[in-house]
C-alpha cells in the first residue's frame, strides 16, 4: 500500500490518495466499495451458482433421500401391519409413517422435481402444466400431513411414557382400539 503525502493531494479538501493493487482510492467510502466489489468477484469465481446449488440440494439430494425414505417407510408399514404385530405402539407408528410418506411425496413433487426440470430443461410437461395444477392441492396437504406427523409423534411419546412409567395403567390406557382412534382422528382431520 502506497500513501501520498499532503503536498501530493489533488485538492485541498480531499482525503489522501491511496494506491492499492491498481485501485486509486480517495476516501474510506470508495475503499469500502472497492473491497465489496473484490469480495463479490472472489465469491462469484469460487462459489457455485445458486441455480446449481438448488439443483444439487433440492433436485438431487432431496429427491434421492426422499425416494429412499419412501421405500423404508413402505417396508416399515408392511412389517408393522402384520397380524402378529398388532399393538397400540405399532398402530401409532403406522399412522406416523403414513404421514411421513405424504410429507416426503409432497416435498419431492413441490421442490425436487421442479428443480430437476429447471436445471436440465426437461420434463416441461411437469414444470409448466402439472406443477401449477397440483400446487394448490399439494401445498395444503403437505402442511396438514406435517401437523399430523407432529401430533402422532406426541401421541407416540405419551403412549411410551405411560407404558414405561405407569405399566399397570398402560394395560387399560394403551390399547390397540384406542390407538386406532388416535390415528384415525388424525387422518380424518386431514381430510376435513
Amino acid at each position: 500500500m502506497l500513501s501520498m503525502n499532503d503536498t501530493d493531494m489533488a485538492g485541498s479538501g480531499d482525503s489522501p490518495l491511496v494506491v492499492e493493487d491498481d485501485y486509486i482510492l480517495s476516501s474510506n467510502e470508495s475503499y469500502q466499495k472497492t473491497m465489496d466489489e473484490m469480495c463479490l468477484e472472489t465469491y462469484n469465481t469460487t462459489m457455485p451458482t445458486p441455480r446449481l446449488m438448488r439443483f444439487v440440494v433440492y433436485g438431487v439430494l432431496l429427491t434421492s433421500v426422499g425416494l429412499l425414505g419412501l421405500a423404508g417407510n413402505f417396508i416399515s408399514i408392511t412389517i408393522l401391519s402384520r397380524p402378529k404385530m398388532q399393538s397400540s405402539i405399532n398402530c401409532c407408528l403406522i399412522g406416523l409413517t403414513s404421514f411421513d410418506m405424504i410429507v416426503t411425496t409432497t416435498s419431492i413433487l413441490m421442490f425436487g422435481l421442479p428443480e430437476i426440470c429447471e436445471y436440465t430443461q426437461t420434463m416441461e410437461w411437469y414444470s409448466q402444466g402439472i406443477y401449477q395444477l397440483i400446487t394448490p392441492i399439494i401445498f395444503p396437504l403437505a402442511l396438514i400431513a406435517q401437523t399430523g406427523s407432529v401430533y402422532l409423534t406426541v401421541t407416540v411419546t405419551l403412549e411410551r411414557y405411560i407404558a414405561v412409567c405407569r405399566p399397570l395403567r398402560a394395560r387399560v390406557l394403551c390399547t390397540y382400539g384406542r390407538a386406532k382412534i388416535y390415528v384415525m382422528s388424525d387422518h380424518e382431520g386431514m381430510f376435513h
